[in-house]
């Protein structure tokens, strides 16, 4: 593990297009952008099932939920994962799916659609 600072987005996608999978052991999360970043590049996600993390990543599908402290879980998950060249590209194409629900154009169009609806009007 190599601590790399803070990268601009390019550097950051390079990054992640070099990882097998991203792990997040954290004890308290709201909605984690590495997820979402993660998950965009195609990449399986092994986190701790705490804060808003369960709601981004498919317990199975598009990664591994591990309950906080649960340390064997957790390398396990890690190790399946990297032992299994088809299981992360499933779990990849999962998440990257999942992702594209946090897309600007995607969060954006829901949104135009949420005023139409508050005002009573049909989206065009």
């Amino acid at each position: 593990m190599q601590f790399l600072g803070l990268l601009d987005s390019a550097a950051l996608r390079d990054e992640y297009a070099l990882c097998s999978a991203v792990v997040l052991a954290s004890r308290q999360e709201t909605a984690p952008m590495a997820v979402i970043e993660a998950m965009a590049a195609g990449k399986p996600v092994v986190a701790t099932r705490v804060g808003g993390v369960p709601d981004l990543v498919d317990d199975g599908g598009s990664g591994f939920l591990v309950q906080l402290d649960d340390v064997a879980s957790f390398a396990r998950s890690v190790a399946d994962l990297l032992a299994d060249k088809d299981l992360r590209h499933r779990m990849g194409q999962r998440a990257r799916k999942l992702a594209e629900r946090f897309r600007a154009q995607t969060v954006a169009s829901r949104y135009r659609d949420v005023y139409y609806q508050v005002a009573g009007r049909e989206a065009p």
